[in-house]
């Protein structure tokens, strides 16, 4: 037996921080877990009431509805792997090969995967990019970054001026969307140009090729604060999945420690090709 008498009880349940009230009764420990299942139970006829709460287990509040939408923003990247352990995100052969099979489609889709692929924007934020978010000058692109609390935050990523002037030419009015498409027509047509480059899996979709962009980025010495503003994350902690995911300089010190563990023939220096050290692989 526990005893909740007179007091409350604060839980934490699948990230989720919950103040359970108990009023004088005294509550068995199978009691207390059918409360708490019932209290975080999902609401079929509400389903926010599963959001965060402070104070209540209905998840209302501005405390709780700030607190869902973070958690739901740093789920975008929370791993860099499926339940399956299979990537879901480009390696480098990956993202050549999607360039490659992009320049064998039309203009329009040719320069919506090169856009994916230099600014690793969301779908959404390329499909609402307009002529006046061309900075021609510069050598940017605006966008609006469309999962932030409010509207009318933008921010700018370089871009190949080739890029620029490809956009520029499929400019059918300055307030016009560039591309004109609807979600699941764009998405069509890039899983096209992945299925050209024979790239399959969780991967090969244009989240895939966003966090393809934040790993290379990352793995190219971009600072990690630079990518986060490029990619658009209110929180730095979403951008530093990426330093998780194993580069050349990773492989290269795995490399000493097999070479000290008699793995390999010969020592090499962290600068000596990952490619050389493992084909004298004993």
């Amino acid at each position: 037996m526990r005893n909740f008498v007179g007091k409350s009880q604060i839980v934490c349940h699948d990230d989720c921080i919950m103040i359970l009230n108990f009023k004088d009764s005294l509550l068995s420990k199978d009691c207390y877990t059918q409360t708490l299942l019932k209290e975080t139970a999902p609401d079929a006829k509400n389903p926010a009431r599963h959001s965060c709460a402070f104070g209540s287990a209905g998840g209302s509040g501005a405390g709780a509805k700030t607190m869902s939408r973070d958690r739901q923003n740093h789920g975008e990247a929370a791993s860099l792997f499926d339940a399956t352990g299979r990537r879901k995100y480009l390696n480098a052969d990956e993202r050549e090969r999607f360039v490659s099979a992009a320049a064998t489609f039309s203009p329009r889709i040719k320069a919506l995967c090169l856009l994916l692929h230099y600014t690793g924007c969301r779908i959404s934020e390329a499909l609402a990019l307009e002529a006046h978010h061309l900075d021609a000058a510069d050598g940017l692109v605006i966008l609006q970054t469309l999962k932030q609390r409010r509207r009318g935050v933008y921010r700018s990523v370089p871009v190949p001026q080739a890029l620029i002037e490809a956009l520029t030419k499929l400019n059918t009015g300055d307030d016009t969307p560039i591309f004109g498409w609807h979600r699941s027509t764009a998405w069509e047509k890039i899983c096209a140009v992945f299925a050209q480059a024979d790239v399959t899996g969780p991967h090969a979709t244009p989240r895939g090729a966003r966090h393809g962009f934040g790993v290379a980025a990352v793995s190219a010495g971009v600072p990690v604060t630079l990518v986060q503003r490029w990619l658009g994350h209110s929180r730095l902690e979403t951008t530093s999945i990426y330093l998780a995911v194993t580069g050349p300089e990773e492989r290269n010190y795995a490399c000493k420690l097999w070479a000290k563990s008699g793995f390999l023939r010969t020592a090499r220096t962290p600068q000596a090709s990952t490619t050389t050290q493992e084909k004298e692989y004993a």
